[in-house]
Formats: structure tokens, C-alpha cells, sequence
């Protein structure tokens, strides 16, 4: 991918717990600074698949790559959708390295540079998500649901990888906890309907929903953009 993204500066300073308060120079130095470094080391990379789906009573089933997705919560989220994009992101193992050396050696520039590539890796999600309307203007698309979000489970992820073939084209995994590597990473299922779509927040079917710093402070995380 060759364009340049930039992390929402707003983002950055909300996923470091500001909320009015104004940062302060010393904060916001820092946080171009490491902007500007993490666009020096980032690769941003990403594979989608797009697949015909069949509403099963117990979830979704992709046609199209034999990939069955368990839960409730997607198949409201995907209700009248009869397509639907499986994506993978991830801003690369440079940004992974250069997080272990600051969480080892400076954490204050650690907590920035994974707040800003957080917001980054959003970026990248929203650019694609912005062309692929565009592909599909006749239709409608939904908001991203990942792998983890209610009822399905972050077991899927294996498989889900497995189908995009993401380590041999982005060079992205998961460990035995199901969890990317590298961390800054994103995967999402998009639903496309040909009729207009109902808009819930992700925070309906959030599994940290209950202990969610944002929502105490009556926001929302960037999953709800």
C-alpha cells in the first residue's frame, strides 16, 4: 500500500486518556515526533476477500472460502447482507520491534507510539473501508465486526487468517491465545446488503463492555467509527 497514513492527532490524545483537557506542548511534540518516525518504520499492508453468506440459525457461512462464523451478534449485525468483505491490516514487524525497545527503555514514548499507531492502523481500516463504498455505491455497507466482538468467538482467528492467507501475504499471525502478530493489526468482517443497513454501536456487543474506560467517560473507542 503506498499511500501515507496519518493517525487522527484527536484519537492519539483519546486513547491516552485525554478528554477536555488540552495537551500540553510538551505532549503534543512528542506525539509528532513519533508520528513522524512511525511513518518512517510503518508498512501498512492489506488483504481482503469478499464472499457470498448464507444465514444460518447458529451464524454465517462464507460460500465462497468454507469459513463458518458462530454467533448471534454478527448474524443481526449482517441482517439482509448477502455478501461480505473479510479483511486483515497490519502496520508490520518494524512498529512491533521499535514498541519492545521502548517498553524496555522509555515508556512514556512507548504509551505514545502505540496510541499513534493504533490510531494509524484505524486510518488504514477507514481508507479501505471509503474505496470499497465507492466500489459498491449501488449497494450498503456495514460498520467492521471483528473476530472477539460478542458472541464470536476469538478462537475463529486461526481460521480466519488461514482464508486470506495473510502470513504469507502480509506476514501477519496469531499466537495460541489468538491474538495477532504483529500486535498493531486489525481483521474485520463488512457486510454488504442491498438495502439500507441499521447502525448499532459496537459497544452493544463488546465484550469489554462493562469495564470500558471510554464508555465510563461517556465515549467511544475508535471501533465505533
Amino acid at each position: 500500500m503506498a499511500t501515507e497514513f496519518e493517525p487522527n492527532r484527536a484519537e492519539v490524545l483519546r486513547y491516552l486518556g485525554y478528554r477536555d483537557a488540552e495537551a500540553d506542548e510538551q505532549t503534543k511534540s512528542l506525539m509528532e515526533d513519533v508520528t513522524k518516525e512511525l511513518k518512517a518504520i510503518s508498512t501498512p499492508k492489506l488483504v481482503s476477500r469478499t464472499t457470498g453468506i448464507e444465514h444460518l440459525p447458529d451464524g454465517i457461512s462464507c460460500r465462497d472460502c468454507k469459513l463458518m462464523l458462530p454467533g448471534k451478534d454478527l448474524k443481526r449485525h449482517l441482517s439482509g447482507c448477502t455478501k461480505a468483505i473479510l479483511l486483515a491490516v497490519t502496520l508490520g514487524v518494524d512498529i512491533e520491534k521499535r514498541l519492545r525497545v521502548y517498553e524496555a527503555t522509555d515508556l512514556v514514548r512507548a504509551m505514545m507510539m502505540d496510541a499513534c499507531a493504533s490510531a494509524m492502523v484505524e486510518a488504514v481500516c477507514e481508507d479501505f473501508t471509503k474505496q470499497e463504498a465507492e466500489k459498491y455505491k449501488d449497494s450498503y455497507l456495514t460498520q467492521r465486526f471483528s473476530p472477539g466482538y460478542g458472541d464470536l468467538p476469538l478462537e475463529i482467528q486461526p481460521d480466519f487468517l488461514r482464508v486470506l492467507d495473510t502470513a504469507r501475504k502480509i506476514g501477519l499471525t496469531c499466537n495460541d491465545s489468538c491474538l495477532m502478530l504483529p500486535r498493531k493489526s486489525v481483521s474485520a468482517i463488512i457486510g454488504i446488503s442491498p438495502a439500507p443497513v441499521s447502525v448499532r454501536t459496537r459497544c452493544e456487543t463488546c465484550r469489554m463492555q462493562k469495564n470500558c474506560q471510554f464508555r465510563k467517560r461517556g465515549e467511544m473507542c475508535e471501533n465505533n467509527g
